[in-house]
């Protein structure tokens, strides 16, 4: 017998052909792996709560030389004058500004009495001020308003000057610290000379 075969659909028929199976293109592995990582992975930001900061950088100060080195450079470069005494009155410290305010080479400074910056008639009295101070050190002015202060240059000229006191407290003992101006021309006006005023250093 003939084999029978079906015949085609034709339009109108109600018969629907099945519809292809369309599956999900699946997705790029490198688009899973940044997926599974986007929660998870963070910035390079500033540490967050909770977490160590990063080391700081080392200093170039990496030695006992260096700070000590800066320091005095500092010192030497300040605009006003610097004489340190120590409990004795001796010149432990200066700088640049002390060589051209006074005329003296630094060595020549150094170990010596700070009397020796002022003209000669107010040492002694100086001495028994700067006692007094070392019983009552604290930072201020020194003299009174009403009373200049003169300084003396290795030449024996003489000067109006300003001068503030600070104490210094460290192991190696207890010193004074001066810093000194001249006296702005506006005070220094009409002044009288060393000779016929007084002298007042407290």
């Amino acid at each position: 017998m003939p084999e029978h075969k079906p015949a085609p659909a034709k339009a109108g028929d109600d018969t629907v052909s099945a519809a292809p199976v369309v599956s999900e293109a699946p997705q790029p592995a490198s688009l899973l792996a940044s997926g599974a990582s986007s929660g998870s992975e963070q910035s390079h930001g500033p540490a967050e709560a909770g977490e160590e900061p990063s080391a700081p950088q080392p200093s170039r100060l990496s030695t006992t030389l260096d700070m000590l080195q800066l320091q005095q450079a500092i010192i030497d470069n300040l605009p006003d004058a610097k004489v340190v005494i120590d409990e004795d009155g001796t010149i432990v410290m200066t700088n640049r500004q002390t060589e051209l305010m006074f005329g003296y080479p630094r060595e020549q400074m150094l170990g010596q009495p700070v009397e020796v910056l002022l003209p000669e008639r107010f040492r002694a009295k100086h001495t028994e001020h700067r006692g007094r101070y070392s019983e009552d050190p604290r930072t201020r002015p020194m003299g009174l308003a009403d009373m200049p202060l003169w300084g003396r240059r290795k030449s024996g000229a003489e000067f109006r000057v300003e001068i503030m006191l600070a104490p210094i407290v460290i192991p190696a003992g207890s010193f004074t610290i001066g810093i000194i101006r001249r006296a702005p021309p506006e005070r220094t006006a009409g002044a009288t000379t060393p000779t016929e005023g007084k002298h007042t250093i407290r």
